[in-house]
C-alpha cells in the first residue's frame, strides 16, 4: 500500500468535511477525490512535508476554483435540511424552529467568502491555532486574523 494512501484514509474524512462547508455535501466527495488525485499524481507531491496540510490546501484550492466554474451557489434550505436533519423526539414547533435556524445559519454562512468560509471552517471547527490555520491555507496570520473578524462581522449582521 503507497504512503499516499495511508495520508488519504487519515485525512479523508476531515477532507470531505471541509469541502462540504465549501461547495455543499452533494459535490464534496468529488472535489476532494479530484482534489487529492492532483495532489499526488503532482511532480512536488514527494517532497511535501506535512502531506495532511498539503491536500487541505488542495481541497480549499479545488474549492475556489469549482465556485468559479459553477457561478453559483447550492440551494441554501435544500443543503441545510440534507447537511443537518432534525432530530428525532421533539415536538413540530421546536423542530421547525430547529430548521429555520439552521437555515439562517447557512444562508449567514454562504454569504462569506470561499476564503472567509476556510478559516472559519478550520479554526472553529477544526480547532486549528491561527498559526496552523495560516500555514494549511498558505497565507499570513494577518490575514487569518483578518478573514475571522469580516466574518464574524458578517455573520453577526447576518444573524440579527
Amino acid at each position: 500500500m503507497s504512503d499516499w494512501a495511508d495520508v488519504y484514509r487519515a485525512n479523508s474524512q476531515r477532507l470531505v468535511r471541509l469541502a462540504t462547508v465549501l461547495v455543499g455535501q452533494s459535490d464534496a466527495a468529488d472535489l476532494v477525490a479530484d482534489a487529492v488525485a492532483g495532489a499526488v499524481t503532482s511532480p512536488s507531491w514527494s517532497g511535501v512535508r506535512d502531506p495532511g496540510a498539503y491536500l487541505t490546501r488542495s481541497v480549499v484550492n479545488a474549492a475556489h476554483s469549482h465556485h468559479r466554474s459553477e457561478g453559483r451557489r447550492r440551494d441554501r434550505e435544500e443543503r441545510a435540511i440534507r447537511m443537518r436533519p432534525v432530530p428525532a423526539g421533539g415536538d413540530e414547533i421546536d423542530a421547525g424552529d430547529d430548521v429555520a435556524r439552521r437555515i439562517d445559519v447557512d444562508e449567514a454562512l454562504d454569504g462569506l467568502s470561499a476564503q472567509q468560509r476556510a478559516v472559519v471552517h478550520l479554526h472553529y471547527w477544526e480547532d486549528l491555532t491561527i498559526p496552523r490555520t495560516a500555514e494549511v491555507l498558505g497565507v499570513s496570520e494577518g490575514t487569518v486574523r483578518a478573514h475571522l473578524a469580516r466574518a464574524k462581522t458578517k455573520l453577526q449582521e447576518a444573524l440579527r
